[in-house]
């Protein structure tokens, strides 16, 4: 059908702003889990886009999903090629990535140089720290630099060739989200702390962890005029679930907040990927306006959030996993209808509770009977 592209993308904006769908619509969990189901390498979608597309195409051609938070490896893994450390990389099993285990690049003593002009930290101390080639000014270096723009560049504009792509093939599915996420201030700064020094900080030095969280909010808030209703602004959340309530209404909420209403009132959407557990938390997304922002579970309890916020936010249910991994087709199958059949099918999307990242995440059968569900079951 010519138009199924389209109909995806109005039946996902649909669980947005809760519209009934008559049915419960399917997100892709799928991650790397596409290039062992392709039976592919991580190493062939480095190398080229196109080969990409096909190979994390094979199973949206082969199962029906409404849509895909991301289409493709979401590292730009080629940018970092010969700069003396790859913050990402191939696993051994040829198809999944690792983050490398030491990402910090602010060190204690230099907080206060940091909090001066983040900017210049990262040009004059970070980056070099980060990159040992960028310490050498020789004419190799400056190539060194350029061969990594145009490596950023080229993986900006594959999310181009992907959005051409699905609009024909991959089951005509197309990606809810941009290819970039964003990531809270407290997140970041988290994140350039190293996590154990990060989360302690603010028990160390509250009043720099919120200078810092000030300073970034710019950095990572919405540019003016950029946001459109969809795709979706795809935000990944790991640490509000290891900080207590105060720490969270302190250090996190607030300057999340304000990010989260740029992107709206720049008429952006969010999907949150709330990891871990969040609890009590989840109550603060009623302070967003109504349909604008769907949230993605892991260790919560569906019913409860969607008491909590479902009114006013769509709330992806948690398939289990275990079930996708090791349960029978007709397992799934029975599974999903009785979770249609208590839920509703308002507001609300299938997806799984965990990504699929490795082969053994989920047996493609079990994935299918899920999608086949999702598709035709109607209560």
């Amino acid at each position: 059908m010519a138009n199924l592209y389209q109909q995806k993308i109005t039946t996902m904006n649909n669980v947005m702003n809760h519209v009934d769908n008559g049915r419960v619509p399917i997100l892709s969990p799928a991650q790397t889990w596409a290039i062992a189901y392709a039976g592919r390498t991580a190493q062939e979608c480095k190398e080229d886009a196109h080969k990409e597309c096909e190979i994390y195409g094979k199973y949206l051609e082969d199962m029906y999903f409404d849509g895909t938070p991301i289409f493709g490896i979401s590292r730009p893994l080629n940018a970092t090629n010969g700069l003396g450390f790859d913050p990402y990389f191939i696993s051994a099993d040829g198809v999944s990535l690792q983050c490398a285990s030491n990402l910090e690049i602010i060190n204690d003593d230099e907080i206060e140089r940091f909090l001066k002009n983040p900017y210049d930290f990262f040009r004059q101390v970070a980056l070099p720290r980060r990159y040992p080639a960028l310490q050498q000014d020789t004419p190799q270096t400056e190539q060194l630099l350029v061969n990594s723009i145009k490596a950023m560049m080229e993986f900006t504009n594959r999310e181009k060739i992907k959005i051409k792509y699905l609009k024909k093939h991959g089951g005509q599915t197309p990606m809810v989200c941009g290819s970039l996420p964003v990531f809270s201030p407290l997140e970041q700064y988290v994140m350039y702390r190293g996590f154990t020094k990060g989360l302690g900080d603010m028990r160390r030095r509250p009043e720099q962890v919120l200078e810092a969280c000030e300073k970034l909010l710019p950095i990572v808030s919405a540019q003016k005029g950029k946001h459109k209703p969809f795709p979706w602004l795809y935000n990944p959340i790991v640490v509000a679930t290891y900080l207590n309530m105060k720490q969270f209404e302190k250090f996190f909420w607030p300057f999340y907040k304000r990010m989260c209403d740029e992107y709206i009132n720049d008429g952006g959407k969010i999907l949150a990927h709330l990891e871990g557990s969040w609890g009590p938390k989840v109550e603060f997304f009623n302070e967003f306006p109504a349909n604008t922002v769907t949230v993605l579970l892991e260790e919560d309890n569906y019913e409860e959030v969607a008491k909590k916020i479902g009114d006013k936010v769509a709330v992806g249910y948690p398939f289990p996993i275990h079930l996708l991994r090791n349960g029978t087709v007709e397992e799934v199958r029975t599974e999903a209808k009785r979770i249609i059949d208590k839920i509703g099918t308002k507001g609300t999307f299938f997806t799984a509770e965990k990504c699929l990242i490795s082969a053994s995440d989920a047996r493609p059968e079990n994935l299918a009977a899920l999608c086949e569900v999702s598709r035709d079951y109607r209560p």
